[in-house]
């Protein structure tokens, strides 16, 4: 067997590169066990004589040599030196225990015992990459904590592993490692084709059943049955600010969503000219850009909602409808269409350039502005430019607040060490007169030639929470300023107009529809200049992995959210890797991110469509049976059938378990005992992001809608249940108790199980319900406490039970609601 590789995207001719060969035979199991551990004292750990070395700052260490690894790769926890020998004790990390039974060994296990083979005496490891690995064999699958034994002998090394009971894991006769020179490092980083993309519009073929009809948004009434199409059509305007334009989508899109005689229906927002669909395409319209990155960021927050579609300018009535008729039979949720045809946005790869004289699309000679260049990642492109790399010597960084930005005299001295004459100023580049001014300021002998835009805003926000003056909050910095730039600069002679965009306005952003919106505008603008013969290049960054600007503002639930969603944060080394190879490409938008395409591919729903060239979905069920299987009524179908003939409790419990799972996830929770099924959303640390993905996976999970409040009128797991319950109207087993009752008692049930039991024992409910089912008097003083009385698990006392039988044991096992119908049903 050979394992051939050779890089992504490379041509037919290429040649490929032999990176592993060998042969796979049965092993003689017990026997080979026995040879290859031979000598090997399981029982003896840490074995005699054997010293400890310092391993707890092994990892900053090697993050200090640039050769850091993630938190994944990071399982070393200790470590003993034996003349040549070594020994450690190496651990997978808790992320990543879950798919340790998927393979022999789990691949960061694996790389730490090759770590291992690479620790000397003093407990450091070089930049040693594995190079040959010969009679390896595996006797042991899925584990999780090992134990390593490394024997030095002619240059090479022999690994032996076991468990933590001794048992063989994995032999390997011979690991030999070879040295990893810091410029192959560099260069290895400096291509980064796994992190670098284009979006390309790709023809799509109309396949779908074309709509008879459709109904017109402002002419729709209240009378009738709702149109299954509503479109509502965007009439921009060049003169207008594009938040003006964006704030009347929000406004329909809000409408239609809270509306609920559309709930079954599905809003298309049509532009005209909004996107650069050809490479060499401009954006005619465009105050109607951002729409594109608004819609997108709603169509995450409401699955199935919303269909993003634009055609060309100046067509005909007729043409039009012909058009908006071939984007609706593409069955996509984004799409643009040009000369008749359906085109789609698609991720894809490309390669990055080798070439450094494309470096010098920043002229040197002259001043670069960089907007936001006080702080973030402003100040690191700042330091770039000024290094060998380009060489800037004059740099204007430009902030709201200038000179008194934190840490802006380090900057300063720091860009003065590396040659640059640096000019700070505070100014508000979204207001076009100030921008004037700075721009006039500019010395002639010391020319402005370069343009790099990192100013932004963030403000986080469910799409029903926006407003027109919000969007412009956001829009002041980044869209405004890009356009004042762009308008003010058109008759200077830049050699670089660099703007820093976000992978938001790309992909959509949950929670971050105004930002998402900005960003289009952007990459939009970014095709707009070029068309008209003049440099520009969007940057639509994916996550960094510093706490540095926008990125300094995500929760640790909305980061677990983000690293579902595919991405992977990172490093400043790899984001000025990536932006010399954004710079050096001839292109009006790059994509520098990484992503987690292989995670994507495993995961269990589907990735976004802008995805589909680099992520194919495993998914089995294609036929049209399985297809109506997913169907949201059947889901519903489902898992009633799944509550049928159970208990009350049983049914809440079933729930609970479904709703703690789903909230488990969102907040990033491997274990749902990690989730209480009586504490808050918001008391648990849920944004309004976070409640809206939760939303969503239980109306998949349950096949039911749930309006945007359903999560605040129900506060916590336990009250969601209850919730899913009465929707579900599932009838109960007729034997067990009847829970919910009739009348008073069971809305005195509901209204309980919605509430915390923190705010119940404060304000002595279930003290009270202690008392009247007089089990207060028989537990006395060292009886049950509120807490314990709600505690989870328990079953349902019959009602009139011998309160003087009963014990705190008894009422520790014991949930609220079974607590409730004994109070309810126990005689006065």
């Amino acid at each position: 067997m050979e394992v051939f590789a050779r890089p992504n995207g490379a041509t037919d001719d290429a040649e490929w590169t032999l990176h592993a060969s060998g042969a796979l035979t049965l092993g003689g199991g017990e026997a080979n066990a026995e040879d290859a551990f031979e000598g090997v004292q399981p029982d003896v750990w840490p074995p005699a004589d054997a010293s400890p070395l310092p391993v707890e700052d092994l990892y900053e260490r090697m993050a200090q040599a640039e050769t850091g690894l993630g938190p994944a790769f990071q399982g070393i926890r200790a470590a003993w030196r034996r003349g040549e020998e070594t020994f450690a004790e190496v651990t997978l990390p808790e992320s990543a225990c879950d798919e340790a039974a998927a393979y022999g060994i789990h691949p960061a296990l694996l790389d730490a015992v090759s770590r291992v083979a690479s620790l000397d005496a003093k407990a450091t490891v070089g930049a040693r990459m594995p190079s040959a690995w010969s009679s390896v064999e595996l006797f042991g699958v899925g584990g999780a904590d090992v134990r390593v034994s490394v024997v030095p002998s002619a240059g090479e090394v022999s690994v032996r592993v076991v468990d933590a009971s001794g048992a063989p894991v994995l032999s390997v006769g011979r690991l030999v490692t070879r040295s990893l020179e810091r410029d192959e490092l560099k260069s290895a980083n400096g291509t980064l084709t796994d992190a670098l993309f284009a979006v390309d519009w790709t023809p799509v073929s109309v396949s779908a059943e074309l709509p008879s009809a459709w109904g017109v948004w402002d002419s729709v009434d209240g009378s009738g049955a709702a149109p299954r199409l509503v479109v509502w059509a965007h009439s921009g305007d060049a003169a207008e600010r594009a938040s003006v334009g964006t704030a009347r989508a929000l406004r329909t899109v809000t409408e239609f969503l809270a509306d609920e005689r559309f709930v079954d229906s599905r809003l298309v927002v049509l532009t005209r000219g909004a996107v650069g669909v050809g490479s060499d395409d401009g954006v005619e319209d465009l105050s109607a850009a951002p729409v594109w990155g608004l819609v997108r960021s709603a169509q995450l927050e409401h699955p199935g909602r919303l269909v993003l579609v634009d055609v060309e300018p100046g067509l005909s009535e007729a043409a039009q409808e012909a058009a908006l008729r071939t984007a609706l039979g593409s069955a996509e949720s984004q799409v643009a269409v040009r000369g008749g045809r359906a085109f789609v946005p698609r991720l894809a790869r490309i390669a990055a350039s080798t070439d450094s004289t494309t470096r010098a699309s920043f002229d040197a000679r002259g001043t670069v502005l960089v907007t936001g260049g006080t702080g973030g990642l402003g100040a690191l492109v700042a330091r770039h430019l000024a290094s060998a790399a380009y060489g800037v010597r004059d740099l204007l960084l430009v902030s709201r607040r200038g000179g008194a930005a934190e840490g802006v005299n380090e900057l300063v001295l720091q860009l003065a060490e590396l040659g640059a004459q640096v000019r700070v100023e505070a100014c508000d580049v979204g207001d076009r007169d100030a921008l004037a001014r700075l721009l006039a300021s500019i010395p002639d002998d010391r020319r402005l030639t370069g343009v790099v835009h990192c100013a932004g805003l963030v403000d986080d926000g469910v799409i029903e929470s926006l407003d027109a003056e919000r969007l412009a909050g956001v829009f002041r910095p980044k869209v405004d300023a890009a356009l004042y730039l762009h308008e003010l600069t058109a008759g200077l002679d830049l050699s670089a107009f660099v703007l820093f965009s976000s992978v938001a306005g790309v992909f959509g952003a949950a929670g971050r529809a105004s930002y998402a919106a900005a960003n289009a505008f952007l990459d939009a603008l970014a095709y707009e200049r070029r068309a008209q013969g003049l440099p520009a290049v969007s940057a639509a960054w994916g996550l960094w992995e510093e706490d540095r600007g926008m990125g300094g503002q995500v929760s640790e639930a909305d980061m677990a959210r983000i690293r579902r969603e595919g991405a992977i944060p990172m490093s400043a080394e790899e984001g000025i890797a990536l932006f010399d190879a954004v710079v050096a490409h001839d292109r009006a938008l790059c994509v520098p991110a990484r992503l987690d395409l292989a995670m994507l591919a495993g995961a269990g729903t589907p990735p976004l469509p802008v995805l589909h060239q680099l992520v194919r979905h495993a998914r089995r069920r294609l036929d049209a049976a399985a297809r109506q299987e997913d169907a949201p009524a059947n889901a519903a179908e489902k898992l009633a059938g799944r509550l049928a003939g159970l208990s009350d409790a049983e049914q809440v419990r079933t729930l609970l378990s479904l709703v703690r799972g789903h909230v488990a996830t969102v907040l990033g929770h491997a274990d749902i005992e990690a989730v209480s099924p009586d504490r808050g959303f918001l008391e648990s640390g849920f944004s309004s992001v976070a409640v809206v993905e939760l939303r969503n996976r239980l109306s998949q999970a349950t096949g039911m809608r749930f309006s945007a409040v359903t999560l605040f009128d129900h506060p916590n797991p336990r009250a969601v249940a209850r919730h899913l319950q009465s929707r579900l109207k599932v009838a109960t087993d007729s034997a067990s108790p009847d829970l919910g009752g009739a009348g008073a008692a069971a809305e005195f049930q509901a209204a309980l199980a919605a509430l915390p039991l923190s705010r119940l024992k404060e304000v002595g409910v279930l003290d009270a319900l202690l008392r009247l089912t007089g089990f207060d008097s028989a537990l006395g003083d060292g009886g049950a406490s509120a807490e314990a009385a709600g505690a989870q698990g328990g079953q349902a006392a019959p009602g009139g039970a011998d309160p003087h039988a009963v014990t705190p044991e008894f009422i520790d096992a014991m949930d609220l609601e079974s607590l409730v119908h004994m109070a309810i049903n126990t005689d006065a």
